[in-house]
């Protein structure tokens, strides 16, 4: 059996790239898959980074006009408070988990105004802390967070006292009046 294909003398220079097996078929460059892929999400993060670094910077004044903006930014961690502290608050969070299963009770709704009264002290003493709890990094931001969803249907009463705790751009709406 003969070979189809002109003789190598006779074919044309392909370069460095792959000769097709079908004669008359161009030749194709390889392609890495999922470079397209690849490149289209690093030019969107480095665009919303950029938006980001510039909403920041406040570098999106239009002529002077004011401007409002909804993003709200955290600050930074500055203390770590004490472990027996931190023990105190940790104790206090797991007591409402536990406290609102059983808070049909006045006995458990009073704890958990203690336990609530506990969150928000801490939060009062440590505004900007960060904290590791049940091997997690937690803030005096999250933990006031996550104090008033545990509380909310349980102890409402409670939880709009930790919602009172929070910056006003995390409160509750509904509990934003002053009570």
């Amino acid at each position: 059996m003969t070979d189809p294909r002109p003789a190598a003398s006779e074919r044309p220079a392909t370069g460095d790239l792959l000769e097709s097996p079908v004669i008359g078929d161009t030749p194709t460059p390889r392609r890495i898959p999922g470079l397209p892929l690849l490149v289209a999400t690093v030019v969107a993060t480095l665009a919303l980074g950029t938006i980001g670094v510039l909403r920041a910077s406040g570098s999106d004044d239009r002529g002077g006009s004011a401007t409002t903006s909804t993003t709200v930014v955290t600050p930074a961690p500055a203390a770590t408070p004490p472990a027996v502290d931190v023990r105190r608050m940790h104790n206090a969070l797991h007591d409402i988990d536990a406290r609102c299963r059983t808070a049909d009770s006045g006995k458990a709704r009073a704890e958990l105004e203690g336990d609530a009264d506990t969150v928000t002290a801490f939060a009062r003493r440590y505004p900007d802390a960060s904290f590791r709890v049940d091997d997690e990094t937690g803030t005096t931001l999250s933990l006031l967070l996550v104090a008033r969803q545990s509380l909310r249907d349980c102890a409402p009463t409670a939880a709009a006292r930790v919602d009172r705790a929070l910056p006003p751009e995390y409160r509750d709406q509904h509990s934003a009046a002053p009570s």
